[in-house]
């Protein structure tokens, strides 16, 4: 559990939140990321992801499409 949201199994329909990895540390401030950093425009190039955000808009099931804990790279 984290931050209150509870773990639900791959498939639960409903809201939830899925973590990207990008072994990026957190900052301190609310900063924007630099470019080479940044774990928020990742996640919209990784495959993976655009795999959970069509199965989640076409049938809103939160599935996990990667082989483990979501990782992804920034090049």
């Amino acid at each position: 559990e984290r931050w209150g949201i509870d773990t639900v199994k791959s498939g639960s329909t409903g809201s939830g939140l899925v973590e990207w990895d990008y072994g990026v540390a957190e900052p301190f401030e609310n900063i924007p990321p630099a470019e080479d950093t940044d774990t928020h425009e990742g996640p919209r190039r990784e495959l993976e992801a655009m795999e959970q955000l069509h199965l989640f808009f076409s049938t809103g099931a939160l599935v996990n499409t990667c082989d483990g804990p979501c990782t992804g790279t920034l090049d």
